[in-house]
């Protein structure tokens, strides 16, 4: 009996060594990531040719692959005849921290290919640059090749070669060897499901993932959140990858082998098509999507699987219970889409950021959401309710909603606000949010209608249950915050790399037992300019000439959604002129009197638009024509000429009210019947003021700002009566403009204002100062301005010494510095299109010169532009071109720049 046991196994023994194994046996449990190529050299040569490749070359990774691929390439190519060999490569990626450290796994059970590899290494070990060492570990050789400090260990066992230029990894394969016939865990016992997905066929390679241990990575470069999130996705992931000339294209499915993952919540909902793409604003950084076919069932899973988790704010969630709001019952109006969106928010320290659903049941939605409004609403506050453009905007009293609603993908509500719009439910972390995305849908500033959008997502599924696109440009911010210190140094220092891909999306939908997956990255290098280099030459697009010479800057005419239409100009006869946006002249109208205020145009009701605008000493509305509309021109009764003018609307219905402020701080405020209204006829400030008043909406309360070059400020409501609080005294005198921060209560609005001493003071509108910051004052006769961009979104400020000018962000920190010839005063105009379309542009009316900057100070036209008066800037972010307005002599010169 011994004897026939000894020889079974011998037997075994032998035949085993006769079997050729397969190098996924040996690949262990601490394999994060496989990435499998059928033929090496024809998937490198593919590859490397294609320019989303070529963008990634000065990633430590590739250069590496390329200083070691590169030379392997020609040594295989000597002789005159010699072919290429077949040779398919298994890569295993372990993750050590922020170190990638990698296993190469050839197959050489071919004879053509071993004596091919064999013919290589004697090739190698012949090379004198390269030294060639061998050690022995637990009985198996480990060779060893060094050049340059580095070296690269293998070891060949049966008909595996694996190697590493980490010697400790290959240390662990022989350990995986000797243990290879135990039942412990491997890569594939981990991932049972993961070798189903995937194919060759003519791609690239094949991707492995598994979750748990990719998520080391992220472990150290972000923050732990997402790291979870990625861990409780699913188990496994398998991918083909495919490079073509404008993206990089994964196509495959995750898997998991329970119900405790996240995509396991999908099981029996059928994917949906993006039906929402006409209410996501263009200025989305970040979409995150799902796709329901059973909201009711959906919500009951999701209910449980936070319970599971641990992720239900149970305080909050009681407290809806015993006030009799179950938020449970919310999922069965909830309908099939969800899309929570991250926008780019400017100059904002607070991200904008919205929630938008698709009822099934829009009258069941309203029910609720105002149910849940009126039973939390605090008995000493009102309730706050507006209408904006016809949307009626109500408050959710309850601090993170959508969180305690929906999970901890949607955090970030602080508070929240939600409106009914075009049978859609958005709910906002801020009014001021809510009222910019109803004036993007107005507007069409959608994806829905975006060309380069459409362009983007082309490659991607119609329909899904889980979907994640990111704006690269637009998100740009929001990566940097939400990584860590490493992480935050790594997205830094790759800067230009990662941003060649300006669009990344990622799709996931549960069809029975499979979930089929797509993951695109788009090839944008446009996008990924950090700094504009100086040198930009104008084209000229068009010309206008006047009869005589222009004493006007451009006026850019803004429609109801701050859309830029037509350009007006004045010239020295008096006559008025406005231009399309193709150039050709709308009208020429003759006038007694220069212009003292912009062109405005306003549309009265359903009428077409008209255009106001003020002369010394009256009120005009021309229509499309240049006529006077009827009743016009108002003449403003006051000694003193007109400096200020504003068209009001307080809640866009287009109920206007017509404000004029002269000279002597006397403020008249019209109805369009052209009635002076009580409290206005005029309101009498008796003293200048420092800039134009304007109007502000705060919860339910109409607000007039008016600010007075001594340094009063006053709030007024719509009868011209002073709020409590007011009016305020600063102490140093002011001119110029001010910054305002929107909240829901007199109590957290917020003016930022900057003295004439260049004092930084920020005012609450109960009239509290909150904080005073002095900016350095290098001499008495510092200048300092306060430079809002023409949204109210942002602000720089800038301070002039003489000939040298500086500019300071909103936190008070320096941002750059110039010098000029001359110390004549400069105005300073800030342009915000974007977090890389920022541009400054200062005007020295003495010399008749405007220079123009980007955001770091670096100049973006060949040479300053000769213009006697401020110039107008737009962007088109379809053509990536800046649109430039001056104007010169007798003429209007429109001309485009490059990004």
């Amino acid at each position: 009996m011994v004897a026939l046991l000894l020889g079974f196994l011998l037997f075994r023994r032998w035949q085993q060594s006769r079997t050729p194994l397969d190098p996924w046996t040996l690949l262990s449990a601490e394999t994060a990531l496989v990435i499998e190529t059928p033929d090496l050299w024809r998937s490198w040569h593919t590859v490397a040719q294609q320019s989303p490749w070529q963008a990634l070359d000065s990633l430590p990774l590739v250069q590496v692959m390329s200083a070691h691929l590169n030379p392997l390439d020609s040594l295989f190519q000597e002789g005159p005849q010699r072919e290429r060999p077949k040779i398919p490569l298994l890569t295993s990626v372990h993750a050590r921290g922020m170190r990638v450290a990698a296993l190469f796994w050839l197959d050489v059970r071919s004879s053509g290919l071993s004596r091919e590899i064999d013919r290589l290494l004697r090739e190698i070990s012949r090379n004198p640059a390269i030294q060639t060492h061998r050690r022995t570990l637990q009985g198996y050789t480990i060779h060893e090749l060094s050049a340059d400090s580095t070296t690269f260990s293998y070891l060949r066992y049966h008909n595996v070669l694996v190697g590493s230029f980490s010697a400790d990894l290959v240390e662990e394969v022989i350990n995986q060897i000797r243990n290879r016939n135990n039942e412990g865990p491997t890569f594939l016992r981990l991932n049972p499901q993961i070798r189903q997905g995937a194919h060759w066929e003519l791609d690239a390679a094949n991707l492995y993932l598994n979750t748990d241990r990719s998520a080391r990575w992220l472990d150290v470069l972000a923050r732990p959140e997402t790291a979870a999130a990625w861990r409780a996705l699913a188990q496994s992931a398998s991918f083909d990858v495919s490079v073509g000339a404008e993206q990089i294209l994964m196509n495959g499915q995750f898997t998991s082998d329970s119900a405790a993952h996240f995509i396991d919540l999908w099981q029996g909902q059928e994917p949906q098509p993006l039906t929402l793409l006409d209410m996501v604003p263009n200025r989305t950084a970040l979409l995150y999507h799902w796709g329901i076919s059973d909201a009711q069932a959906f919500g009951d899973s999701l209910w449980r699987y936070r319970q599971k988790h641990g992720s239900r704010p149970d305080s909050t969630w009681q407290q809806l219970r015993q006030k009799g709001v179950d938020l449970r019952n919310w999922f069965g109006w909830m309908g099939r889409e969800v899309a929570f969106c991250q926008l780019e928010s400017g100059g904002s320290e607070v991200p904008e950021q919205l929630l938008i659903l698709a009822p099934s049941d829009l009258t069941e939605a309203r029910r609720q959401l105002r149910a849940l409004s009126d039973t939390l609403q605090s008995a000493d506050e009102e309730p706050y309710v507006e209408t904006y453009i016809g949307a009626e905007i109500r408050q959710l009293p309850v601090a993170q909603f959508p969180t305690v609603w929906l999970g901890n993908s949607f955090s970030g509500f602080d508070q929240t606000y939600y409106a009914v719009v075009k049978d859609v439910v958005v709910m906002a972390n801020s009014v001021r949010t809510l009222k910019a995305w109803v004036f993007d849908i107005e507007a069409e500033e959608v994806w829905g209608r975006s060309v380069q959008q459409n362009v983007w997502r082309e490659e991607l599924p119609e329909r899904a249950n889980l979907s994640v696109m990111v704006n690269v440009r637009l998100a740009w911010k929001r990566l940097l915050a939400g990584a860590s210190a490493e992480g935050r140094a790594l997205l830094q220092q790759y800067a230009p790399v990662w941003r060649q891909f300006g669009f990344v999306a990622a799709q996931l939908s549960r069809t029975g037992t499979q979930m089929p997956a797509t993951l695109l990255l788009r090839y944008t290098p446009g996008d990924a300019t950090l700094e504009t280099p100086g040198g930009r030459a104008l084209a000229s697009l068009y010309d206008v000439s006047a009869e005589a010479s222009l004493t006007t800057a451009p006026l850019l005419v803004h429609d109801a959604q701050h859309r830029p239409q037509e350009v007006g100009m004045q010239d020295s006869s008096g006559a008025l002129y406005l231009v399309s946006p193709r150039g050709q002249l709308i009208f020429r109208r003759a006038l007694e009197q220069p212009l003292v205020s912009d062109l405005s145009q306003v549309q009265l009701t359903d009428k077409a638009p008209s255009y106001l605008f003020a002369t010394s000493h009256q009120l005009w509305l021309l229509d499309r024509n240049g006529d006077a509309v009827k009743g016009f021109p108002w003449t403003v009764p006051d000694t003193l000429p007109i400096q200020y003018l504003r068209a009001i609307d307080y809640d866009g219905s287009r109920r206007y009210r017509i404000l004029a402020a002269t000279q002597g701080g006397a403020i008249y405020l019209y109805n369009t019947d052209g009635q002076l209204l009580d409290g206005w006829k005029p309101l009498a400030t008796k003293a200048p003021l420092a800039t134009a008043p304007f109007h502000v909406r705060v919860g339910t309360r109409d607000c007039f700002v008016v600010i007075q070059r001594n340094g009063t400020v006053h709030l007024l409501n719509r009868r011209g009566e002073t709020y409590a609080g007011f009016p305020v005294t600063l102490g140093d005198s002011l001119y110029g403009a001010s910054f305002w921060e929107p909240g829901v209560r007199l109590r957290d609005s917020y003016l930022t204002l900057l003295t004439d001493g260049g004092e930084v003071v920020r005012l609450s509108l109960e009239g509290k100062v909150e904080r005073r910051t002095q900016l350095v004052r290098l001499s008495r006769n510092s200048r300092f301005q306060l430079c809002p961009t023409a949204d109210g979104r942002a602000y720089v400020l800038a301070r002039q010494d003489g000939n040298r000018l500086t500019l300071f962000n909103a936190a008070l920190a320096e941002r750059w510095e110039k010098t000029y010839l001359s110390a004549s005063p400069k105005v300073v105009t800030y342009y915000s299109f974007g977090p890389d379309q920022q541009v400054i542009a200062v005007t020295d009316t003495t010399l008749g010169s405007t220079w123009l900057y980007n955001g770091q100070g670096v100049s973006l036209l060949e040479e300053p532009l000769r213009t006697p008066h401020p110039i107008a800037l737009t962007y088109g972010a379809d053509e990536k071109k800046y649109r430039l307005y001056r104007t010169v002599g007798t003429q209007l010169q429109v001309a485009t720049f490059d990004q």
